[in-house]
């Protein structure tokens, strides 16, 4: 046992290390609790306004409670509403009451209790009340809860928990890698996109505890490599599997980081399609990242066996310690979660959903699920109630998996108002069901597999006619000389094309809620609007890993088979290629071998002037070049026109063939050419337009071709 310090002996040891040096903290200042952008940014704003009330009326007293109600009066009906409803929501009043209220602390004396709780009759401190105040606090009108919600319509809660279950993952899924037709700006974004939501869907976190949130705004707060412990053991069937331990930057953990949560994924024990297995999509990652230590290949990882009983730790590079899985590839830094959230929106809607699911939809799911002992079937789709089990997981453990301080945190925000319980099958035989309520509980998501994604051509002239938008476009176009050379006039032509596109949009969500929903007998009865949804059919060959993803992801294979090896690889490539399109074929770089004279410094600085510049250096650098100097568009454009020029110059007639994407020399050759294609019409891209179609029918086609007198290449 040490020996015991006296006093003087204690403090002496302290100044010893120190503590006399530099008392900078030391001061009569109090010490107020660090506050992210994001709150500073809702103080500022409540007391920007509080600011505004008193120019309308001076010598407004923050401290009196008539005035405070005029206030907070004024904020209710100044607020806009949010989903379909112009009126505020009652939450949003208290929320600025709240951010003015601790806003003016910071910066006054404190407004009394009395007349904070007047106001807002918020929490219950009876017993920390006297009786005095608590008579205050019965006497005091509940002014937002009960006359203003009365006399504004406040709604209490204007978003109904939804619930994204498991045919909801289904389709983003099937959306996203079977039929989507957004091109992104990098092909890794669409894996990223996935592993994001694989990974929130499988371990319940909110949006901003994976990318940075925007109430952690510049923090770099979120999800890095560090964070992941791959790892490879062999399952209950002996066989070598993969498994992620991932760590969360939890709300309200900012102080405690020992205390995030731990979530584990994995290959699973039976076997799913492969878009459901978020080790896939992780693995892909890190590969394309260089990110293990010890392994550099697909092939190496693939073929790890370990021992019986123990995991095997697949260790990292140091230098990845610190880098975010999910970034901004143009600055390096973690992506930002209102990103991350439209894009989500974007892609739910591409999906057919009026009001897509999010993030904290599949999190209430999740804690659903947690709370209920559920055996899943080999389908993916289906799961049923073990009768005489009722809680697969305790208390504990979903307050942890939830990042939950308060036991009823669970039953206040997320548990089902329909408690998943059958009394009709217990009254009777004891035999529960589940399914019923599963699919109820998955239609608080509504879904149109046909929704439309653009304006019908008569909605869209009816807009276009109307005084407002003709009154905008007028504008539009008497601003545009001025545009150019003049930023006002630029500034305020870009706002009448944000307002344009908003008509256009509010629009179509109008005519969305109002397309009719009738179940079709068949898919083949499906008219669809637009081309969006034929578009990836037509061009996925230009795309192959693409079109082999859209194929063999939904096959049931585990990672090691040859369809998942395939699918890993794929993945892999996407995410580190350039372009979801790096080339059209037929119009590959090196068809074009003019090498402007504005790019000479550029050639010499991607070969390198020591080297000889031989002609395969020569045009791996003019294809850099080439790709990084033009949109595509402009870029197959200057490569078509100076292939076929120089092929006019040898056979005196060329052209490409933009469906087999070949080259044809000759004016009969490309005839019988054009002739092949019109006797196989089927093979033809089809394209459907809601007021106007085409349906390639081999007998019509025919009909057409024999009593039409131009020729076939015509």
């Amino acid at each position: 046992m040490p020996k015991k310090k006296s006093p003087e002996n204690f403090f002496q040891r302290a100044r010893e290390k120190g503590s006399g040096i530099n008392k900078e903290i030391v001061n009569g200042a109090e010490v107020q609790k660090h506050l992210a952008d994001k709150t500073q940014k809702n103080y500022a704003r409540a007391l920007n306004l509080w600011n505004g009330c008193t120019q309308d009326h001076p010598g407004a007293d923050p401290y009196d409670l008539e005035t405070l109600k005029d206030f907070v009066r004024e904020i209710a009906y100044g607020i806009d509403g949010a989903y379909g409803d112009p009126k505020a929501g009652e939450k949003s009043v208290l929320q600025y009451w709240k951010d003015f209220t601790a806003g003016w602390r910071r910066s006054n004396s404190t407004i009394p209790s009395t007349t904070t709780l007047s106001v807002t009759n918020v929490g219950t401190i009876w017993l920390s009340l006297s009786p005095l105040l608590r008579a205050l606090k019965l006497t005091f009108v509940q002014f937002i809860k009960e006359p203003l919600r009365v006399e504004l319509g406040l709604a209490h809660r204007k978003r109904i928990r939804s619930y994204g279950t498991t045919n909801h993952f289904i389709h983003l899924g099937t959306q996203l890698w079977e039929k989507d037709w957004q091109i992104y700006d990098k092909p890794r974004v669409r894996v990223d996109t996935w592993a994001k939501i694989q990974l929130y869907v499988f371990t319940s976190a909110r949006v901003g505890e994976y990318i940075e949130s925007t109430c952690r705004a510049g923090s770099g707060r979120g999800f890095y490599y560090r964070d992941m412990t791959f790892g490879v053991f062999r399952n209950e069937h002996g066989k070598a599997e993969f498994a992620i331990q991932v760590v969360r930057d939890a709300k309200n953990l900012t102080w405690a980081p020992e205390k995030r949560p731990e979530h584990s994924v994995h290959e699973g024990l039976e076997p799913r399609p492969l878009f459901c297995n978020p080790v896939l999509t992780m693995l892909a990652r890190a590969i394309a990242d260089h990110a293990f230590r010890d392994y550099s290949t697909m092939e190496e990882l693939l073929e790890i066996e370990t021992p019986n009983d123990e995991m095997y730790h697949l260790r990292q590079h140091e230098s990845v310690h610190g880098k975010p899985p999910f970034l901004v590839i143009s600055t390096g830094e973690m992506e930002k979660a209102d990103t991350f959230s439209r894009r989500l929106r974007e892609l739910g809607t591409r999906a057919g959903y009026l009001r897509p699911p999010t993030i904290h939809d599949f999190r209430a799911e999740g804690l659903y699920l947690v709370g209920m002992f559920l055996r899943f079937s080999r389908s993916i789709c289906t799961h049923e109630l073990i009768h005489g089990a009722d809680k697969l997981y305790s208390t504990a453990q979903r307050m942890k998996h939830g990042g939950h301080k308060d036991e009823r945190t669970f039953g206040d925000s997320y548990m089902p108002n329909n408690a998943g319980t059958d009394l009709q099958g217990g009254y009777f035989d004891g035999k529960l069901r589940s399914i019923v309520n599963d699919r109820f509980r998955g239609m608080t998501l509504h879904r149109n597999p046909e929704l439309w994604q653009a304006l019908p051509a008569k909605k869209q002239y009816e807009l276009e006619n109307t005084r407002e938008f003709t009154a905008i476009e007028e504008e539009i176009k008497a601003l545009a000389p001025m545009a150019k050379t003049d930023s006002t006039a630029k500034d305020s032509r870009n706002a009448l094309m944000a307002q344009k596109r908003k008509l256009v949009s509010d629009e179509l969500h109008k005519c969305q809620e109002q397309q009719p929903g009738r179940l079709l007998a068949s898919p083949d009865d499906a008219v669809m609007m637009g081309y969006h949804r034929t578009q990836f059919h037509r061009v996925r060959r230009l795309m192959p890993q693409r079109d082999r993803l859209a194929s063999n992801l939904f096959l049931v294979a585990p990672i090691r088979s040859d369809e998942g090896r395939s699918v890993l690889r794929d993945m892999i490539a996407l995410c580190q290629q350039d372009a979801e399109v790096p080339f059209r074929p037929g119009l590959e770089p090196e068809k074009c071998t003019c090498l402007m004279a504005d790019h000479k410094l550029e050639l010499d600085r991607c070969v390198g002037s020591p080297k000889p510049l031989t002609p395969l250096r020569t045009r791996q650098a003019t294809n850099e070049i080439l790709s990084h100097s033009k949109p595509a568009a402009e870029r197959w454009r200057h490569i078509y026109g100076y292939h076929k020029k120089k092929l006019v110059a040898s056979f005196g007639f060329a052209e490409l063939c933009f469906e087999c994407s070949e080259w044809i020399v000759g004016q009969d050759e490309w005839n019988d050419h054009c002739i092949s294609h019109l006797e196989r019409p089927e093979m033809l891209p089809d394209h459907r337009e809601g007021c106007m179609y085409m349906t390639s029918h081999p007998a019509g086609l025919s009909a057409t071709i024999s009593s039409n007198p131009l020729r076939p290449s015509s």
